[in-house]
């Protein structure tokens, strides 16, 4: 778990989680294109199977702050 938490953070996750089973982890991406540049980062590292879905509502992360 620890691997997956700092391959998801080095590929550019806004957050990750193992789910609440831990039969999978995930991660949450700002927009489609982000997501799609996340997944091809976690496959290059193989990091098992990597699928990119979507929300079917408007909900959205907010923007990360600039420090």
């Amino acid at each position: 778990v620890s691997q997956l938490r700092q391959l998801f953070a080095e590929a550019g996750c806004s957050a990750y989680q193992m789910t609440g089973s831990g039969s999978s982890f995930f991660g949450l991406c700002h927009h489609a294109l982000h997501a799609r540049r996340v997944a091809s980062r976690l496959r290059n590292r193989q990091a098992g199977h990597v699928q990119c879905v979507s929300t079917t509502g408007r909900w959205q992360l907010p923007s990360p702050s600039i420090n």
